[in-house]
This record gives C-alpha cells, sequence and structure tokens, in this order.
C-alpha cells in the first residue's frame, strides 16, 4: 500500500519553491485527511442505497484515476535562468 509514498511526497518539492513547498506538503495533508473523514460514511451512503459496494468502489477508482491523470498532467514550469538563450530575446 505504501509503496508510491516516496514518489508520491516528492512531488509537492518537485514542483513547488522551496519558500512555498512546506505549504503544498500542508495542503496535500490536509486533502488526504478530509479524504480520510469524508470517504468512509460516502461508502456507507452507497452501500445503503445499492445494497453492494460495487459503486462506492468504481467511485474511489474514478477518483484515483482523475487523480493519476492530474499528476500525469503536470508540467514543472521552467525558469528563467533554464531557458536557452535565443527564448530569453
Amino acid at each position: 500500500m505504501g509503496a508510491a509514498q516516496g514518489a508520491f511526497w516528492a512531488l509537492p518539492t518537485r514542483f513547488l519553491d522551496r519558500s512555498v513547498a512546506a505549504a503544498g506538503i500542508t495542503f496535500v495533508t490536509v486533502l488526504g485527511s478530509t479524504g480520510g473523514l469524508v470517504a468512509p460514511p460516502l461508502i456507507g451512503m452507497l452501500r445503503a442505497r445499492t445494497g453492494s459496494f460495487a459503486v462506492a468502489v468504481a467511485v474511489l477508482g474514478a477518483v484515483l484515476c482523475v487523480g493519476a491523470a492530474c499528476v500525469a498532467l503536470m508540467r514543472r514550469p521552467v525558469a528563467r535562468d533554464e531557458l536557452p538563450a535565443r527564448e530569453l530575446a
């Protein structure tokens, strides 16, 4: 379960400046805690309405796919000092 945590926690420091990396990590932690608070009642509600865990698992899978797509589409902004000289003019 925790095999991806190293790569996961490297993302905020890879994409954020040092000055805001701590705030980014805090934001990720808050989102994770919120998910841990909201997911169990949501799963229970979906199970009660449908009589099966299949819909709840499908919703969780969709959320994971959206998150993976967001990470895949992330691009690190290029710093001005990393641009080739011809693009600075």
